[in-house]
């Protein structure tokens, strides 16, 4: 029956079982032993000079010889028993309910009626009893190899049954020895809260034991544990998903539970590493979405307790999974700790490297580098390697030699032991013939050494190809050697501690610097050969499976086939950007474009690149690179359109007009028409963006697709509420939401009620401009998308600014912070805190504005964001002039800042620099510098949509006037301010005049009339009151204790 089982795991020469199938009999032999008694036992049988029939006759030879072994085989046992292939010439035989004794005659048979043969071969045999020798697989295996050496050690053609007391190297160590002191180092960092604590060390200091070590002494906690593979860092997210199976393997059901709580969108995000149970991705999901879904996953797994997620061998992680282990280091609640492994010298080229360094150095990250053992520690680990005391000369000799790195001392013990160098003498052991003792100096030496009795060897060769972990299917696949054959090298690998097995005919190369050696010494053209191999393999052999087209990809690029590389690389592209797996989508796109001949092909990929470039947040990259391909290329409308998109994004909207223009010469369409009209109102060119789109609405000759129609739509209502014609741009702001509603663009769904509720806060109705930022919040929330989400928080301050509700404003521009601090966007916070100092500065905080300030202008500067920093500079010399009196710091950054604009301009940012700059040298009483500016401010605010502005300045021309004496002037100023306030509406000609005088009060406040601005402010105290501005009235207050801390001089004015 158990066999039945498995009887498709047949060796393809012998027809006897494979080593797979083997290890599950013995599984289940020990259970029934368990269960109802008895005795079994297992035999190791191998060939005894196999290889020189090989080598004299040839394989076909050797085949044959196999194959009459095994007849003979099955001639001697009986039928219950079972025998399958474990290596090229190595069988193992479970013989159930046979005793040891028993045992021992069943091999003399077989031994006795080999040699009755005339096959020119025998054989040695190696016996162990179940469970008397154990009953695990591996250790049974084990034990019997050994058995089965001693046999050929006492002459070959015999047996030899495992004796317990014989003492051999055991490697690895049966017990963890030494590193007390980093062991309770690390489980306190564990304890505290730390993000991601990373164990770092050269090859082979142990590191995944030791933290396997400490893992098991964290008391109250879970732990999820995954691996990353080097032969899968080209597959997007394979560490995350490993660590979800693993944890359903054990409580699917749990699993099930969580996700069943999850709503649809939620479901959709988590495709990429629940592809069995995940919806698809119908809507325009956000990568953040996914990263957020997947934080909620592990919180609801970790249930309140401390949940440690460790990830082994991070230096081989994929780029999309470093994003994922940002997000989750730099959001996961204080009960959630990453704990990962690292080798040094792979870390150097590993995809993670940067982002490392950057969470060290925000101390989200601590590194916890991992010695080599001292003295005392390299002793225990050598006497617990070999079982038995051990001489002092061979415990300091190794040493010396491996200065304590556990990796060597167990491969200097291997060596030692098998040239006969270290012998069991008197219960000890000692060193022999030391005279003749050389020893490579370096582990990479060790390696290499070991490395040449496999010179030229193909599974090898293959392997090291396929990477750092490879399956014995697919090296069979591309060698076409037999599976026995296969098994026989892996097998000696194995028992060269060079590779081990993760799982079921899946192995490992047990450290990188293995894998290197063996690609130092393969030609270029035979790796190319040998990924041409791989490749043909994978696409025609093996079954689809997850991340096939990557992996195609890969060797396809290796192997340099362009062909193959265009094909696949595309699917992997598309596929990888399906996944939020931008970094690699960017790798794939890249091999693409390098490889299509086809100049419209290479066109539209490289788009598509540039593309991911700026979502990614390299858009100065992005642009650069266009331009590049624009320069070496002959291109058509559409890459002219695209740097046109970026340079608008990156806030060069006279650059973008002029790729727009280029665009439209090479080819008219809507699409381009309608940014060529976004860019119009980017450069204030109201009137004539506004005549394009409606030239574009009606015209019969240029389609216009749904998508574009609804960006045209919402183009052009923004236009209209320029244009005073605020019930047209509601009309066609709906007619956008119904084509979004018909697609499903939740992110265009959002973009509307954005675009509405600024239509709707222009004409003054600010409480229904408030529900609909809320509906794009909902949108956004709904899809993850965060940089609209920002903008709705941002623009909801500037309303409950404009409501003169300071604290609603203030929290909304924290909330814009802290999201901009989730998805790591430095820029976008950078604005944020700018926002949140002005804010902070207007409600008279001016110590914590200038916090904040100063840390917006630290990141934007890291950054180089030009244009954001003359806004941070000119708010930064603001503080320090009116918050603390400090010129000397504030007018060199202000004349900084006027001189990098270069005069003022009709623009919000300029407009804001004149005037906060004239306010600066009033306080500096350089009153000529402040009749030039105020000059040059009055004729930029001429015709200019800002009537807030034209007000205040308008307020400190009067007071200005008023100080110099000048009275018609004075007259002439309040009458311009006056007839603005006449006509606005009652809500903002109460904030109008609430500008206006407390304008005119900070004037006599910087000209020294201290007594007159603290009467305006009073008076401002009583008319805030009377028009229930409360938060005003504390504002004001505030405000009038700094006016006679720092500016009331002479209070008999």
């Amino acid at each position: 029956m158990l066999k039945e089982t498995v009887k498709h795991l047949v060796d393809d020469l012998t027809g006897v079982l494979t080593r797979s199938a083997i290890y599950s009999l013995i599984e289940q032999e020990v259970k029934r032993i368990k269960r109802y008694g008895g005795k079994s036992s297992l035999l190791f049988v191998d060939l005894d000079n196999f290889k020189y029939i090989n080598d004299l006759y040839g394989h076909f030879e050797g085949d044959k010889t196999l194959l009459n072994f095994v007849q003979i085989l099955k001639e001697t046992l009986r039928e219950s028993d079972t025998i399958a292939r474990y290596g090229g010439d190595e069988f193992i035989i479970l013989l159930p309910n046979t005793s040891l004794e028993r045992a021992e005659n069943v091999a003399d048979r077989i031994i006795r009626n080999l040699s009755q043969q005339n096959l020119k071969i025998s054989c040695s045999i190696g016996i162990v009893e179940i469970p008397t020798h154990g009953t695990e697989s591996e250790i049974l295996i084990e034990k019997a190899d050994k058995a089965m050496y001693k046999a050929k050690q006492a002459g070959k053609g015999r047996f030899f049954t495992y004796i317990e007391e014989t003492l051999y190297p055991r490697i690895p160590s049966k017990i963890f020895v030494g590193r007390q002191k980093e062991k309770a180092k690390l489980i306190t960092l564990l304890n505290e809260h730390y993000p991601l604590v990373l164990i770092k060390g050269e090859a082979g200091t142990g590191k995944t034991r030791f933290a396997i070590e400490c893992l098991k002494l964290i008391e109250d906690s879970r732990i999820l544990s995954t691996q990353c593979y080097g032969s899968l860092s080209q597959i997007p997210y394979v560490p995350f998903q490993e660590l979800i199976k693993r944890y359903r393997e054990k409580h699917e059901i749990e699993f099930r539970e969580i996700y069943s709580n999850l709503d649809s969108y939620q479901k959709q995000a988590l495709k990429p590493i629940v592809p069995d149970l995940s919806q698809p991705i119908t809507t325009d999901i956000d990568i953040f979405k996914f990263f957020e879904t997947f934080m909620q996953l592990l919180e609801e797994i970790a249930d309140n307790k401390k949940l440690l997620v460790y990830i082994d061998d991070i230096h081989w992680i994929d780029s999309s999974s470093v994003n994922l282990v940002n997000y989750i280091v730099r959001n996961t609640p204080k009960n959630i700790t990453i704990l990962a492994t690292a080798r040094i010298e792979e870390l150097e080229t590993s995809y993670i490297k940067e982002t490392l360094k950057k969470l060290i150095d925000e101390k989200l990250t601590i590194e916890f580098e991992i010695p080599p053992l001292d003295e005392s520690s390299t002793f225990e680990l050598v006497e617990s390697i070999l079982q038995a005391p051990a001489q002092d000369d061979l415990k300091k000799l190794i040493f010396q030699k491996t200065g304590g790195n556990p990796l060597f001392v167990e491969e200097i013990i291997k060596e030692l032991f098998e040239n006969g160098h270290i012998v069991l003498e008197d219960d000890e052991w000692k060193l022999k013939e030391y005279e003749k003792l050389v020893l490579p100096e370096t582990i990479e030496a060790l390696i290499k050494n070991r490395l040449k009795k496999f010179s030229g060897e193909k599974v090898l060769e293959v392997a090291a190809i396929i990477g750092q972990e490879f399956h014995v299917d697919l090296i069979a696949n591309v060698t076409n050697l037999n599976r026995g054959y296969i098994y026989e090298v892996i097998n000696k690998l194995l028992k060269e501690k060079l590779v081990e097995q993760l799982k079921e005919d899946y192995f490992a190369f047990k450290e990188g610097i293995i894998r290197d050696a063996i690609l130092n010494e393969i030609s270029s053209s035979k790796k190319r050969y040998i990924s041409k191999t791989i490749l043909e393999v994978l696409e025609s052999k093996l079954p689809s499976f997850g991340g096939k087209e990557e992996l195609c990809a890969y060797h396809a690029w290796l192997s340099q086939d362009k062909e193959k590389i265009k094909f696949y690389s595309k699917l992997a592209a598309e596929k990888t950007k399906k996944a939020f797996a931008y970094e690699e989508a960017i790798r794939f796109l890249q091999w693409y474009t390098e490889s299509e001949d086809n100049e419209i092909e290479r066109e539209k990929a490289f788009a598509e690149y540039v593309t991911l470039l700026s979502i990614k947040g390299e858009l100065k990259k992005a642009i650069e690179l266009l331009k590049d391909y624009i320069a070496n290329n002959k291109v058509s409308a559409l890459s002219y359109r695209k740097l046109a998109e970026l340079l608008i994004e990156s806030g060069d909207p006279q650059s973008a007009m002029e790729a727009i223009e280029k665009s439209l010469e090479l080819e008219e369409n809507a699409e381009s028409y309608t940014l060529k009209a976004w860019i119009l109102k980017r450069q204030f060119k109201i009137q004539e963006s506004y005549n394009l789109l409606e030239d574009l609405l009606n015209r019969q000759d240029i389609q216009i697709e749904e998508k574009t129609l609804a960006d045209a739509y919402n183009a052009q209502a923004l236009n209209l509420m320029d244009l005073n014609q605020t019930e047209k741009a509601l009309e066609l702001l709906e007619k956008a939401e119904e084509i979004r509603n018909r697609h499903q663009n939740i992110r265009g769904l959002g973009s509307v009620c954005i675009n509405r509720a600024i239509v709707l806060s222009r004409a003054g109705k600010y409480e229904e401009a408030l529900k609909e930022y809320d509906r794009a919040e909902f949108y956004y929330r709904k899809v993850g998308y965060k940089a609209g989400l920002i903008t709705v928080l941002n623009n909801k301050a500037s309303i409950y600014l404009d409501l003169r509700r300071y604290q609603e404003a203030l929290e909304n521009f924290k909330k814009a912070a802290i999201e901009s601090k989730k998805v790591f966007d430095r820029h976008l916070l950078a604005l944020a805190l700018n926002n949140i100092s002005v804010t902070l500065r207007f409600m008279e905080f001016h110590e914590e504005a200038l916090e904040a300030i100063k840390e917006a202008y630290q990141v934007a500067s890291e950054l180089g964001m030009k244009d954001a920093l003359i806004s941070i500079k000119r708010n930064l010399a603001y503080v320090y002039a009116i918050g603390f009196k400090d010129l000397e710091k504030s007018v060199p950054i202000i004349n900084e800042v006027l001189k990098e604009i270069g005069g003022p301009k009709k623009t919000y940012a300029s407009l804001l620099v004149y005037l906060q700059a004239i306010e600066i040298f009033l306080i500096e009483r350089d009153f000529n510098k402040v009749k030039e500016l105020l000059e040059a401010l009055k004729q930029a605010l001429e015709n200019s949509v800002y009537e807030e502005f034209k007000i205040n300045a308008y307020s400190i021309e009067m007071a200005f006037n008023f100080y110099q004496g000048r009275k018609e002037e004075f007259k002439q100023a309040f009458q311009k301010a006056w007839s603005i306030i006449e006509k606005a509406d009652s809500k903002r000609r109460t904030d109008f005049w609430i500008t206006f005088l407390e304008g005119i009060a900070d004037t006599f406040c910087y000209l020294g009339k201290g007594n007159i601005s603290l009467k305006i402010l009073n008076y401002l105290i009583t008319y805030s009151e009377r028009n229930s501005f409360i938060q005003d009235v504390e504002r004001i207050k505030r405000k009038i204790e700094r006016v006679k801390r720092l500016f009331l001089v002479d209070s008999s004015q």
